[in-house]
Formats: C-alpha cells, structure tokens, sequence
C-alpha cells in the first residue's frame, strides 16, 4: 500500500526484505495457509491507510472510532449479559480488567495514528512484525506451544527481513539528511565570507 498507493520509494535491500518476509509468512511447511493472520494484516493495513489519508488528530481520530463503534458494542454486551453470557458485573476484579483494557486500547491506537502521519507506510508495516514476535515469545516461552523447524525457518526468515529493511532504511534516511546539512554548511560559509569582505 505503502509503495503502490503512496509512491513510497524502495530500494533493492528492502525489495528483498518484502520477499523474504513473503515466503516466511506463506510457507507451506505448516500444510496449511495462515488465512486468519492474513485477513487480519489486510485489515489492519487498510486501517493504517485509512489513518494515513485521513487529516486528522490522532485524539480526535480515536475518539471517533470510538464513538462510532461504541453503540454496537454495548448492544453487544447487553445481549450477552441478557443471555446469561459475559464477563463485565461476573465479579469486581473482572469488571475492573475489563474497565482497564479501555485505555490500553485506546493508548496504542493513540500513538499508531501519530506514526502513521510521521512514518513511511512501508516501514510501518515491516514495524508491525514486532507485535507478533512478541506474542510469539509469550507462546513459546509462557506456554509452551510447539516451535517446529519451520517455525524456526520463518522466524529467521522474517527477522532477516525486518533487519535488512532497517539498515537500509537507516542508510536513506541519513543520505537524505546529509544534502541538508551540507547545503546548510554552505550557505552559512557563503554568509560568513560576504560578512568577512564587507567589514575585512
């Protein structure tokens, strides 16, 4: 989206991290296509580009989101408390959590929407690859879920690609910072040497 959408440039290092992220994310070692992370990346993407495009505050922005979404969800939590179903009233230390969970959310949205205005959409997508990994620490290390060969292989895979993208992206952004600082240097040499014949 980052690159189709918004002309963002890529240079052949971060075309080759894209690949590499590619094959790890849609290997066939696990028989099996990872359809619910994929709907969830295209969605989640769309959502960045909606955020991208849209020329608004960041509070403003998720105050919204929340103001729309709001009715549905407490149509939905009536019908389930209704129904019997439902944790929110169960007991006090549920209730709490789930009171909690609203700032935690709102939080990090808060702060997605202040980068995706900052950042290349590009590297903000290669970012996002730090989340999983994280839950994928939790998985392993806190409950013991099994981590295969090829597991292994598209770990390695992703985290090649995310370090390639960055020392990449670390390169441009810096050669993209020297011109300036170059030019500057430039202009305040010219100054200092009009200042210097003007009063020798």
């Amino acid at each position: 989206m980052g690159r189709f959408l918004f002309a963002e440039p890529l240079s052949a290092i971060q075309w080759l991290s894209i690949y590499l992220a590619t094959a790890a994310v849609l290997t066939i070692g696990l028989g099996v296509a990872p359809w619910v992370s994929l709907v969830l990346a295209i969605t989640f993407g769309l959502y960045g580009l909606v955020k991208k495009s849209l020329d608004l505050g960041p509070t403003v922005s998720v105050t919204a989101e929340v103001v729309i979404v709001a009715p549905f969800a407490i149509a939905l939590l009536a019908w389930r408390l209704a129904s019997g179903g439902g944790a929110f009233g169960a007991s006090a230390l549920n209730s709490l959590l789930l009171i909690i969970s609203g700032p935690l959310t709102a939080l990090p949205l808060t702060l997605f929407t202040m980068a995706t205005r900052r950042i290349a959409m590009s590297t903000m997508g290669v970012m996002q690859y730090i989340n999983p990994t994280l839950q994928f620490l939790c998985a392993v290390a806190l409950f013991g879920e099994p981590f295969s060969q090829w597991h292994q292989a598209a770990f390695a895979l992703i985290w090649t690609a995310v370090t390639l993208y960055s020392i990449s992206a670390i390169r441009q952004d810096r050669a993209a910072k020297n011109p300036i600082s170059a030019s500057g240097a430039s202009a305040s040499n010219s100054i200092a040497r009009k200042d210097g014949s003007a009063n020798p």
